[in-house]
């Protein structure tokens, strides 16, 4: 019973703050291809589009989002439970208060807290991580097949999600030839034939291999979900995977290889700053993780290797890569260190008293709640609605970046509004595969792009033939600064390729004095933008 608190009360805790709809970033592009079983940003996310597609069919409460949005809040209360029992395997005693501290530690985690009220690929992956590192202390512990079985299916299916599962690889092949070199050196042949014994062993190994194999392949078959969802050109197919190498590079992600760095010195600067990110997020726990290190290293030698290589090959592949949002690629070893904070604390000798701790997660969650809590969050849904609202009928829109794509998508395809609006993504214009989507979808329109396309050399070029070739459509760009070669004038949100017409402007704004994140501040600032421009130009 006391186990059930590890998912209930950050679950509780979840439900209080969830977000009842959309918000920016990946929030409405994800939600959007899953509803519509479309393609997502790479590498795709089929696991993640069938789950979400059953579970806001079959669940019916709330807005469509809002579903979404419940099933992160599952999936990271799941998660932290398989941080109790993680935590309470490695234990060398039956303890319930430090798998509790664990867990309680990680669910309310800043980062790990944020992605679990939203709609975001982190939390499904973290999920998946905790229940393959739960089945491989398991397995160290017990050396039963079976977990062995369970490991292989849950990775090849972690696979299908997100390529995070690849920093655990090289540990899990430490542990299990670890585990395999220690139950081979425990095995006697007491029998009279020795012959007979070893003739059955290496069949014992092939058949387990191959099973081994085989429940891995199983689950990766769930990759064909992108061609074959190509093939029929849902309403979000990004990068077209319908031919073999158009389907590699997505999986490959191609796409966001020019993100990768290979300087050194770019390397150890953001190591140094990377560093940074465990203080950040677990502030004085952080020494009870430390003092887990320790006594891991001491008592349970082969897991202490095991969680080290997951650190250094997540530390090896993070420091490589410049995103924003780089720090959600540490929650693999946010989790493990959450795990360390638990078994660092059995070990402090004031045992009788060990459950005061818990009042360091516990500040945790009533110092962060008011930042992180995101009930009354309605800015991305606003905001996708309030563009949308602007625009003459049939019109065609230009945007260049996720916080304005991601809120028109969800108003169009999951909340069928507007559909009578065209959406092109400009930084996509530079991918063969996106302008030859929209010439085969939408060939009246784009009909000039197959020889024009080829020779332009600005983005302003190619927008311009656009323009000139569909001179009789309403067309509207977040941005003045694309276009050089026709006038556009505020119109709303955006700017419209025509005579301005005066408009009256009055946006609904939710929530004004929730905006305490970057996002809403920046949204709130274009609205003021765009009624300035209007009064300026009126």
């Amino acid at each position: 019973m006391i186990s059930l608190c590890a998912f209930f009360v950050p679950f509780f805790v979840y439900l209080l703050s969830l977000s009842p709809t959309i918000s920016f970033r990946d929030s409405g592009e994800l939600i959007t291809s899953s509803w519509t079983l479309g393609i997502s940003h790479p590498p795709g996310y089929p696991l993640f589009n069938i789950l979400g597609k059953l579970f806001m069919t079959i669940i019916p409460i709330g807005e469509i989002a809002f579903r979404m949005n419940l099933l992160s809040s599952i999936a990271a209360s799941t998660t932290a439970i398989l941080i109790f029992f993680i935590v309470k395997t490695i234990l060398p005693k039956n303890n319930f208060l430090f798998p509790i501290f664990s867990a309680f530690t990680l669910a309310f985690l800043p980062l790990f807290w944020e992605h679990s009220v939203i709609s975001e690929k982190y939390i499904l992956n973290c999920l998946f991580f905790s229940l393959i590192v739960f089945l491989l202390v398991k397995l160290e512990k017990y050396h039963s097949r079976f977990y062995l079985y369970l490991f292989s299916f849950f990775l090849g299916l972690s696979f299908t999600h997100h390529f995070q599962t690849i920093f655990i690889v090289p540990a899990s092949i430490f542990l299990i030839l670890t585990i395999s070199l220690k139950s081979r050196k425990k095995i006697k042949i007491q029998s009279q034939k020795p012959k007979a014994i070893l003739l059955r062993i290496p069949y014992s190994a092939i058949f387990n291999l191959l099973l081994i194999a085989l429940l891995f392949i199983l689950p990766i078959a769930l990759w064909f979900y992108l061609p074959i969802r190509a093939y029929v050109n849902p309403p979000l197919n990004w990068g077209d995977p319908d031919t073999l190498d158009k389907f590699k590079d997505h999986i490959l992600v191609k796409h966001y290889r020019s993100y990768f760095v290979g300087s050194i010195k770019q390397q150890v600067l953001n190591l140094v700053s990377h560093l940074n990110f465990f203080s950040t997020q677990f502030k004085i726990t952080l020494i009870f993780s430390i003092i887990g290190w320790i006594f891991l290293f001491i008592k349970k030698r082969n897991v202490f290797f095991f969680f080290f290589i997951i650190l250094a090959t997540n530390i090896s592949y993070s420091i490589r890569y410049n995103i924003p949002n780089i720090e959600d690629y540490y929650l693999p070893s946010f989790i493990i260190f959450a795990s360390l904070s638990g078994y660092g604390l059995s070990f402090i000798p004031i045992r009788k008293f060990a459950f005061i701790f818990l009042v360091f997660p516990l500040f945790s969650l009533v110092s962060q709640y008011e930042k992180i809590e995101k009930s009354s969050y309605y800015y991305a849904y606003d905001l996708g609605e309030n563009i949308l609202r602007d625009l003459d009928k049939n019109p065609v829109i230009f945007e260049s970046s996720d916080n304005l794509s991601s809120p028109i998508l969800y108003q169009r395809f999951v909340l069928n509004k507007r559909t009578d609006c065209l959406q092109i993504s400009l930084p996509f214009l530079q991918h063969p595969w996106y302008t030859a989507l929209l010439q085969e979808i939408y060939p009246k329109k784009f009909s000039f792009s197959i020889t024009k396309a080829t020779k332009v050399l600005t983005l302003s070029d190619y927008l311009g033939g656009f323009i000139d070739h569909n001179i009789d459509s309403s067309i509207y760009i977040d941005s003045p600064n694309y276009i050089t070669t026709h006038n556009v004038f505020p119109a709303g949100l955006f700017y419209k390729v025509a005579f301005l017409q005066k408009k009256d402007i009055s946006y609904k704004i939710r929530g004004q004095d929730k905006a305490k994140d970057q996002d809403s501040q920046i949204t709130l600032e274009n609205y003021n933008i765009a009624n300035s421009l209007l009064k300026i130009v009126d």
